[in-house]
């Protein structure tokens, strides 16, 4: 196995340690965003961690293309990792982030339709609810969330960020390291 695909496979379960580690701990329990941001960390260090250890190990015999190629098997490993987990983490193991989800933008659409200005405004704004009671228009309004925070929505959402997230740091770290770490 090469070291760009170790790498990348013991980013993923650092990041899966730390997440489920979050969970039963109590900490970030409704939060996403520190969690995105640790994710976006672990994926840059492995593709930065295995691409330099497999430069080192390959010497000057590589040329760009290939660097960005290992660059992105550690990207694209901890990236269907990742994603896996998280349909199964917010499948099976926090169901309850998806429902308080949708609880609170199910309030912001009560509070939009107990308002008849605000109703006003959304059916002068959309066409198709003009003819719609409240409650289809609620129904219609909210799935669009419900989709979007489907596990396996989220799953693919978080797929394609890190694919290309993997890309632009696998071009990104070659440049850097041939320029300055690996003079060639």
């Amino acid at each position: 196995m090469s070291i760009t695909l170790k790498s990348g496979i013991i980013g993923a379960i650092l990041w899966i340690v730390i997440r489920l580690s979050a969970y039963y701990l109590g900490v970030f329990q409704n939060e996403v965003e520190p969690f995105v941001f640790l994710n976006m960390l672990g994926v840059t260090l492995a593709i930065t961690f295995g691409l330099y250890y497999q430069k080192k190990k390959d010497g000057s015999e590589t040329n760009t293309m290939l660097d960005i190629k290992n660059g992105m098997k550690a990207g694209v490993v901890y990236a269907f990792l990742v994603s896996i987990f998280i349909y199964f983490y917010y499948q099976s193991i926090n169901p309850g982030y998806i429902k308080t989800k949708l609880a609170e933008i199910e309030l912001k659409i009560d509070e939009a339709l107990a308002d008849p200005a605000e109703v006003a405004k959304i059916r002068k704004s959309n066409e198709g609810y003009e003819v719609l009671s409240l409650a289809q228009m609620k129904n219609q309004m909210m799935s669009g969330p419900k989709s979007f925070f489907a596990p396996g929505s989220t799953m693919t959402i978080s797929m394609l960020a890190l694919l290309l997230w993997s890309t632009l740091n696998a071009i990104l770290i070659t440049i850097v390291f041939r320029r300055m770490i690996f003079r060639q």
